[in-house]
């Protein structure tokens, strides 16, 4: 009893301190603009996403910088942006058509539907360019971006290098990028850590490479995609291989938007197709086909049910580090085929989707109880169809999917707007026991759709102009077993957050998130061969403030402790602050990221994530368990025009055994299209 209360009173006293720190820090105001929605948002729980689900739209998330011109960008380009509902989208074309071409990014405020808040947040993405005649007429021939992009990262302290790795310690990423009006096209080369640069026994040569080109025709087919692309259906039921939040307390993001297929961005390994692909639109009609030919990494063993040979897991990291790795790599065939059919009426859309899988081995259920209704065959079918319609200040959404057993999953939501000042949204769920599906990422606790029955709300209010209040409650429950827990099973949770902006570039945030799920006791609480299952509850603090003093310096502080309570365990506590400054030197061209980072977990339990930065201004999801400290510094430099350099060093000093470590990151960027004639279009 008295090490709780000590741990107890040792959580307060550094609460107490951050507190203190995050007030003193505020002494200054200043006029700005509001910054866009990030991955270091306060509301977002990164707990909730695997390194795999961050895989290909990580880097689109953050490394989105580009202005787009308000006249030349497309209904889906600005779906894809994150930031607008459907009905926001028709309202911005709609404007267009009536008014004409946008004059100024400001006039965004006279859309009907688009309050101030959502256009000072925005308004910095976009911009308006007046290109003359006689080179629109040679438009796409015209380059927008061309970019070579070289990563490498590595570890000093080589002692940690394990001995099995047949490569070196080092990582290396090339990624090029090509784009005009009509036609896109990239490659991706990687080389993992512990993995060969160049390998004869590969046919490639290199690890991974990956390849892209897509084309915009004229006329009834408007994309062509040939290589490596990503295919999103519906809500995500049956496939969607970007990134998408399950749980947020923003009312916007509760739905899946943007297009259904796009080209391949990113290095991971596993969440893409490669094949060919195609989109039509013809009036109101609009309909995607692609086919799919990959090899796969697997795992292989013996079905519990006819003992045959068969696949028992998929290899999704992209490891070939060790000669066990090697021997499995592509050892699996999987011939992927589907299609989406859309229509609009109005205010009502309606899709018909359908994905198809063949495999060069069976699928198979091992012997695990919650394994009872994996899929079991050597070709699998998803099918599903999706509607969305508005109704006065009402926006409803559906999809309903069933498999090739004809097990059915369903979920249905609504966004509604009673007022200026108050949103509500919903989400329902009832997904089978026995629903599989491959590439499925909806709505969803589990990290894959199935054996889930649940209900979410969410509440966002302006209590005054400068304070906002967002509130989040779910409550599930699993009609069968899952990974970890021997009985059905249910949970809840809740969320409260409060946003205070009393100027432009100020944000203060305060989050209470409480959960509390089945969960079954370690063995050390619950001997026997059959594990008992208790009720898990977690509760996290964080309060987080952040302050743009000029437009070249933004200082952000944020604590966070978690404290966890397991029947039988005992309570467990967690804690992390950081202090993240970024600052850019005036016609210098140097941009300097400062992060210092402090955590202290009791055990595996009080986990504390964080996206933390990494080269190239992307995000790394990071577990935090110990005691121990990092330090991050990132400096970049547009050398000469077209060349930009970036180099990293994060310092990790972890209590206990665990050494010390210091690792580098460095990145070169060369922009191809300013090497060439300088065009210098005047803005209206």
């Amino acid at each position: 009893m008295k090490n709780e209360v000590s741990l107890l009173r040792k959580s307060i006293i550094r609460l107490a301190i951050s507190v203190v720190l995050f007030f003193q820090l505020n002494h200054t105001s200043a006029q700005g603009s509001t910054e866009n929605i990030d991955l270091t948002a306060p509301w977002l729980n990164a707990e909730l996403y695997s390194a795999e689900e961050m895989d290909a739209s990580m880097v689109q998330l953050s490394t989105v910088k580009k202005k787009w011109d308000l006249n030349r960008i497309n209904s889906q380009e600005l779906s894809a942006l994150g930031f607008f509902t459907e009905q926001q989208v028709d309202d911005f074309f709609t404007y267009k058509k009536v008014m004409g071409a946008f004059k100024d990014p400001l006039e965004l405020q006279a859309i009907p539907g688009w309050n101030i808040e959502l256009v000072r947040k925005v308004v910095g993405n976009f911009k308006v360019e007046f290109i003359p005649m006689t080179e629109r007429f040679n438009e796409g021939l015209l380059i927008d971006q061309s970019t070579l992009v070289c990563r490498l990262r590595g570890l000093q302290n080589k002692n940690l290098t394990p001995k099995e790795w047949v490569g070196s310690g080092e990582g290396l990423q090339v990624i090029y990028q090509y784009k005009s009006p009509f036609m896109q096209a990239g490659v991706n080369i990687e080389k993992d850590p512990g993995e060969k640069l160049f390998n004869k026994r590969l046919s490639v040569g290199v690890d991974f490479l990956s390849a892209h080109i897509t084309i915009h025709p004229k006329g009834l087919i408007r994309s062509v995609f040939i290589g490596d692309y990503t295919v999103n259906f519906g809500q995500g039921l049956i496939h969607w291989q970007s990134f998408g939040l399950r749980k947020a307390p923003v009312v916007g993001l509760l739905k899946k938007t943007g297009p259904s297929i796009r080209p391949y961005r990113s290095v991971g390994e596993f969440n893409f197709h490669r094949g060919i692909a195609l989109s039509g639109i013809k009036k109101n009609q609009a309909f995607n086909f692609f086919i799919s030919s990959r090899m796969l990494s697997v795992n292989v063993g013996l079905s519990a049910i006819s003992h045959e040979v068969g696949v028992t897991s998929f290899n999704t990291n992209g490891y070939h580090r060790t000669w066990n790795e090697l021997q499995k790599r592509n050892n699996f065939h999987q011939w992927t085929t589907g299609f989406r059919y859309a229509f609009q009426a109005k205010k009502f859309t309606a899709g018909i989707n359908s994905v198809a899988y063949l495999f060069s081995l069976p699928l198979v259920v091992t012997n695990k109880p919650y394994d009872l209704f994996s899929i079991n065959s050597n070709k699998w079918l998803n099918s599903s169809i999706d509607f969305s319609f508005y109704w006065r200040s009402c926006h409803f959404f559906s999809e309903q999917a069933f498999d090739l057993k004809g097990s059915y999953a369903g979920l249905m939501g609504g966004l509604v707007s009673l007022s200026k000042q108050v949103e509500i949204g919903m989400i329902g769920r009832a997904l089978s026991a026995k629903f599989q599906g491959l590439y499925s990422n909806a709505f969803t606790e589990s990290s894959r759709p199935g054996n889930e029955n649940g209900f979410f709300f969410v509440v966002n209010t302006r209590l005054m102009p400068a304070l906002q209040l967002h509130f989040f409650m779910d409550t599930y429950q699993f009609p069968w077993l899952r990974f970890t827990i021997n009985r059905p099973s249910q949970g809840r949770e809740w969320l409260l957050q409060l946003v205070y902006e009393p100027s432009k570039t100020a944000h203060y945030s305060i989050v209470f998130r409480s959960e509390i799920k089945d969960q079954n006791m370690t063995a050390s609480t619950a001997p026997g061969p059959i594990k008992l299952v208790s009720g898990f509850e977690k509760s996290v603090f964080r309060v987080q403030w952040q302050k743009k003093f000029t437009d070249l310096s933004t200082l952000t502080v944020r604590t966070e402790a978690v404290s966890t309570t397991n029947p039988g365990g005992g309570p467990a506590h967690g804690f992390l602050s950081f202090l993240d400054w970024r600052f850019k030197w005036p016609k210098t061209g140097f941009f300097c990221q400062f992060r210092y980072q402090y955590f202290d977990t009791d055990s595996y339990e009080s986990t504390v994530y964080a996206f933390t930065p990494q080269i190239g201004s992307n995000f790394q999801l990071s577990q935090f368990t110990g005691k121990g400290e990092n330090i991050l510094l990132f400096v970049e430099n547009e050398l000469i025009r077209g060349f930009t350099g970036r180099l990293g060093i994060n310092y990790e000093n972890q209590k206990g055994d665990r050494a010390s470590t210091i690792s580098f990151s460095l990145q070169i960027a060369v922009k191809l299209h300013y090497l060439g004639q300088l065009k210098n279009y005047k803005t209206i």
